[in-house]
């Protein structure tokens, strides 16, 4: 399968702003993935709706190049490291979190440190697990960050490996620490990787 031609298909320029009405005549707001498969029952009456889908829209249509160069970080090319989230499984979060913030993107922008910078209402946050070669840049400092934007009103989705023994421990015993054995990865050259440890997502809610 030609990856790189089917996660890279162009939509159709929408103008979605308002709310979708399911069944039964309950509305709620119109999800990245209505916004960009052209749901027809979005009534157009959301401003921020495009503001939101350009800030997080590498995470539902992520680009991928099979002819990315190695660019070597800590000794590793990052360019064929696993550390793109599966862009279905993130339109799945998206229908529950609203996310409007990511505050590990890649690409990552020259000089972006995202440790230093105000976090979105709703957060995605895939750190690179090995810190990406710079010091206090690790898992440890974004879930530092995560609680710190947490006492400030924020949620924050914390993807983080576990041990096979740690995801026993916790599956199905609480709902803000979901064990994901379905989960995967992507390279930047768009190549599919199984991972090395259990994901889990652990949702840190607002505790202002």
């Amino acid at each position: 399968m030609n990856q790189k031609s089917h996660l890279n298909e162009e939509v159709a320029s929408m103008e979605p702003t308002g709310e979708i009405t399911k069944k039964g005549g309950t509305k709620t707001p119109p999800t990245l993935f209505d916004y960009w498969h052209g749901n027809d029952t979005i009534d157009h009456n959301m401003a921020d709706m495009k503001t939101r889908a350009s800030s997080v829209e590498h995470l539902l249509r992520p680009v991928f190049d099979p002819s990315l160069p190695p660019v070597m970080v800590n000794g590793r090319d990052i360019n064929d490291s696993a550390i793109i989230s599966p862009p279905e499984m993130m339109a799945e979060l998206d229908r529950e979190f609203h996310f409007d913030f990511d505050p590990c993107p890649y690409p990552r922008p020259e000089g972006y440190n995202s440790l230093t910078e105000e976090w979105g209402d709703s957060n995605y946050c895939n750190p690179l697990f090995w810190g990406g070669g710079v010091r206090g840049q690790g898992v440890t400092a974004f879930v530092k960050k995560a609680l710190l934007e947490a006492k400030k009103g924020r949620l924050t989705v914390l993807n983080l490996p576990v041990d096979g023994w740690v995801a026993r421990l916790i599956e199905g015993r609480d709902p803000d620490r979901r064990v994901r054995r379905d989960w995967y990865w992507l390279t930047p050259r768009g190549e599919k990787r199984k991972p090395s440890r259990t994901a889990v997502l652990w949702i840190v809610r607002p505790n202002p």
